[in-house]
Protein backbone atom coordinates (compact mmCIF):
# COMPACT_ATOMS: atom_id res chain seq x y z
CA UNK A 1 0.00 0.00 0.00
CA UNK A 2 1.06 3.29 -0.34
CA UNK A 3 1.17 6.43 1.87
CA UNK A 4 -2.33 7.64 1.26
CA UNK A 5 -4.02 4.02 1.81
CA UNK A 6 -1.69 3.67 4.66
CA UNK A 7 -3.01 7.14 6.50
CA UNK A 8 -6.56 5.87 5.48
CA UNK A 9 -6.20 2.92 7.61
CA UNK A 10 -4.09 4.89 10.13
CA UNK A 11 -7.63 6.98 10.55
CA UNK A 12 -9.96 4.70 10.13
CA UNK A 13 -8.07 2.73 12.95
CA UNK A 14 -8.15 5.24 15.31
CA UNK A 15 -11.18 7.09 14.89
CA UNK A 16 -13.12 4.06 14.97
CA UNK A 17 -14.81 4.77 11.49
CA UNK A 18 -15.88 2.50 8.98
CA UNK A 19 -13.09 1.69 6.47
CA UNK A 20 -15.55 0.56 3.13
CA UNK A 21 -16.40 4.15 3.59
CA UNK A 22 -13.13 5.28 1.48
CA UNK A 23 -14.61 4.14 -0.91
CA UNK A 24 -17.15 5.94 -1.83
CA UNK A 25 -16.57 8.78 0.41
CA UNK A 26 -20.15 8.75 1.96
CA UNK A 27 -19.29 10.34 5.47
CA UNK A 28 -21.86 11.16 8.22
CA UNK A 29 -21.11 13.97 10.31
CA UNK A 30 -20.02 11.81 12.64
CA UNK A 31 -17.35 10.07 10.69
CA UNK A 32 -15.80 13.53 9.80
CA UNK A 33 -15.59 14.47 13.37
CA UNK A 34 -13.99 11.31 14.40
CA UNK A 35 -11.82 11.78 11.54
CA UNK A 36 -10.73 14.85 12.28
CA UNK A 37 -9.48 13.43 15.71
CA UNK A 38 -7.77 10.96 14.72
CA UNK A 39 -5.80 13.51 12.17
CA UNK A 40 -4.97 15.17 15.29
CA UNK A 41 -3.83 12.11 17.05
CA UNK A 42 -1.94 10.64 14.01
CA UNK A 43 -0.09 14.11 13.52
CA UNK A 44 1.60 14.04 17.17
CA UNK A 45 3.23 10.47 16.54
CA UNK A 46 6.82 10.34 15.20
CA UNK A 47 6.18 8.80 12.24
CA UNK A 48 8.04 8.50 8.92
CA UNK A 49 6.69 6.44 5.85
CA UNK A 50 8.15 5.64 2.94
CA UNK A 51 6.86 3.88 -0.06
CA UNK A 52 9.43 4.47 -2.62
CA UNK A 53 12.14 2.21 -1.32
CA UNK A 54 12.05 -1.15 -3.03
CA UNK A 55 14.95 -2.42 -3.60
CA UNK A 56 17.17 -4.15 -0.52
CA UNK A 57 20.23 -1.61 -0.95
CA UNK A 58 17.67 1.34 -0.97
CA UNK A 59 15.60 0.13 1.95
CA UNK A 60 19.31 -0.51 4.00
CA UNK A 61 20.43 2.77 3.23
CA UNK A 62 17.12 4.80 3.81
CA UNK A 63 17.17 2.66 7.49
CA UNK A 64 21.08 3.66 8.01
CA UNK A 65 20.20 7.36 7.09
CA UNK A 66 17.32 7.98 9.19
CA UNK A 67 19.17 6.20 12.34
CA UNK A 68 21.68 7.88 11.92
CA UNK A 69 20.44 11.07 11.90
CA UNK A 70 19.05 10.83 15.45
CA UNK A 71 20.70 7.90 17.36
CA UNK A 72 18.57 9.04 20.00
CA UNK A 73 15.51 8.14 18.45
CA UNK A 74 15.21 4.67 19.01
CA UNK A 75 12.58 3.88 16.41
CA UNK A 76 10.69 0.94 15.54
CA UNK A 77 11.38 -0.45 11.32
CA UNK A 78 8.13 -2.25 9.82
CA UNK A 79 8.79 -3.20 6.25
CA UNK A 80 5.84 -4.24 4.31
CA UNK A 81 6.53 -6.65 2.96
CA UNK A 82 9.38 -9.08 2.11
CA UNK A 83 8.41 -10.59 -1.27
CA UNK A 84 8.49 -7.17 -2.60
CA UNK A 85 12.01 -6.14 -1.86
CA UNK A 86 14.03 -6.34 -4.91
CA UNK A 87 17.44 -8.60 -3.99
CA UNK A 88 20.78 -6.72 -4.08
CA UNK A 89 21.99 -10.28 -6.19
CA UNK A 90 18.86 -11.16 -8.76
CA UNK A 91 18.85 -15.24 -8.74
CA UNK A 92 15.76 -15.64 -10.80
CA UNK A 93 15.79 -19.62 -10.12
CA UNK A 94 16.99 -19.28 -6.70
CA UNK A 95 14.43 -17.36 -4.83
CA UNK A 96 15.06 -19.09 -1.73
CA UNK A 97 18.82 -17.73 -1.96
CA UNK A 98 17.55 -14.53 -2.54
CA UNK A 99 14.86 -14.30 0.43
CA UNK A 100 18.21 -15.35 2.35
CA UNK A 101 20.04 -12.50 1.88
CA UNK A 102 17.66 -9.70 2.28
CA UNK A 103 16.67 -11.39 5.86
CA UNK A 104 20.87 -12.05 6.68
CA UNK A 105 21.33 -8.31 5.59
CA UNK A 106 18.52 -7.26 7.47
CA UNK A 107 18.97 -8.76 10.98
CA UNK A 108 22.42 -7.76 10.51
CA UNK A 109 21.54 -4.10 10.15
CA UNK A 110 19.31 -4.33 12.93
CA UNK A 111 22.41 -5.62 15.14
CA UNK A 112 24.58 -2.44 13.46
CA UNK A 113 22.35 -0.41 14.68
CA UNK A 114 20.63 -1.96 17.66
CA UNK A 115 16.98 -1.08 16.94
CA UNK A 116 14.06 -3.66 16.30
CA UNK A 117 13.48 -4.47 12.59
CA UNK A 118 9.88 -5.90 12.00
CA UNK A 119 9.63 -7.63 8.60
CA UNK A 120 6.25 -8.79 7.06
CA UNK A 121 5.85 -11.51 5.30
CA UNK A 122 3.71 -13.65 2.73
CA UNK A 123 4.66 -17.49 3.06
CA UNK A 124 4.45 -19.51 0.05
CA UNK A 125 6.84 -22.49 -0.11
CA UNK A 126 8.66 -24.23 2.69
CA UNK A 127 12.15 -23.10 1.42
CA UNK A 128 11.74 -19.55 1.97
CA UNK A 129 9.75 -20.13 5.89
CA UNK A 130 13.23 -22.16 6.44
CA UNK A 131 15.49 -18.51 5.72
CA UNK A 132 13.04 -16.77 7.35
CA UNK A 133 13.38 -18.85 10.44
CA UNK A 134 17.05 -18.92 10.54
CA UNK A 135 17.48 -15.37 11.29
CA UNK A 136 14.80 -13.93 12.87
CA UNK A 137 14.89 -13.46 16.14
CA UNK A 138 11.29 -13.78 16.63
CA UNK A 139 8.44 -14.91 14.25
CA UNK A 140 4.40 -14.75 14.88
CA UNK A 141 2.12 -15.91 12.73
CA UNK A 142 -1.99 -14.23 12.22
CA UNK A 143 -4.34 -16.82 12.59
CA UNK A 144 -8.22 -15.51 11.73
CA UNK A 145 -10.74 -18.19 12.12
CA UNK A 146 -13.47 -16.10 10.16
CA UNK A 147 -10.90 -15.49 7.41
CA UNK A 148 -11.24 -18.95 6.58
CA UNK A 149 -14.90 -19.90 7.69
CA UNK A 150 -17.11 -16.97 7.38
CA UNK A 151 -19.47 -19.05 10.25
CA UNK A 152 -17.06 -19.38 12.98
CA UNK A 153 -18.44 -18.52 16.27
CA UNK A 154 -16.21 -15.97 17.01
CA UNK A 155 -15.42 -13.92 13.90
CA UNK A 156 -13.51 -11.00 15.58
CA UNK A 157 -11.03 -13.73 17.40
CA UNK A 158 -7.78 -13.40 16.28
CA UNK A 159 -4.29 -16.09 17.19
CA UNK A 160 -1.37 -14.69 17.28
CA UNK A 161 1.14 -17.24 17.06
CA UNK A 162 4.94 -16.97 18.25
CA UNK A 163 6.50 -19.75 16.82
CA UNK A 164 10.10 -18.56 17.90
CA UNK A 165 11.18 -16.12 20.75
CA UNK A 166 14.87 -16.51 20.64
CA UNK A 167 14.98 -14.74 24.52
CA UNK A 168 12.11 -15.48 25.22
CA UNK A 169 9.24 -18.10 25.56
CA UNK A 170 6.03 -19.08 22.54
CA UNK A 171 2.94 -19.76 22.60
CA UNK A 172 -0.59 -18.51 21.46
CA UNK A 173 -1.78 -14.84 22.53
CA UNK A 174 -5.80 -14.13 21.65
CA UNK A 175 -6.82 -10.57 20.19
CA UNK A 176 -9.82 -9.32 18.64
CA UNK A 177 -9.66 -7.67 15.35
CA UNK A 178 -12.56 -5.29 13.85
CA UNK A 179 -12.54 -5.68 10.24
CA UNK A 180 -14.64 -2.61 10.06
CA UNK A 181 -11.99 -0.30 11.48
CA UNK A 182 -8.78 -2.61 11.00
CA UNK A 183 -7.95 -2.23 14.51
CA UNK A 184 -6.67 -5.04 17.02
CA UNK A 185 -7.68 -5.06 20.82
CA UNK A 186 -8.45 -6.96 23.63
CA UNK A 187 -12.06 -5.18 24.64
CA UNK A 188 -15.55 -6.60 25.92
CA UNK A 189 -18.03 -5.95 23.66
CA UNK A 190 -20.32 -2.80 23.52
CA UNK A 191 -16.74 -1.60 25.46
CA UNK A 192 -14.71 -0.53 22.42
CA UNK A 193 -13.64 2.59 24.44
CA UNK A 194 -11.49 0.79 26.70
CA UNK A 195 -9.13 -0.48 23.52
CA UNK A 196 -5.90 -1.07 25.62
CA UNK A 197 -3.03 -3.92 25.15
CA UNK A 198 -4.45 -6.71 27.74
CA UNK A 199 -3.63 -9.60 25.54
CA UNK A 200 -4.35 -13.43 27.64
CA UNK A 201 -2.04 -15.84 26.91
CA UNK A 202 -3.65 -19.23 26.66
CA UNK A 203 -1.09 -21.37 25.66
Amino acid sequence: MGTKQLLERMISAEGLMDGRKWRNLLFSEEDYEKAFRAIGTIASWDLAIFDTKRTLSQICATIRNTVQQDPSSNPLIIIDYLQLITPITIRKERRDLEIGEITRELKLLAMELKVPIVLLSQLSRGVESGNIEQDADVIAFLYREDYYNRKAESPTLTEVIISKHRNGPTGTVEMEFWKEYGRFGDVEEGKRENWGPSFKVIN
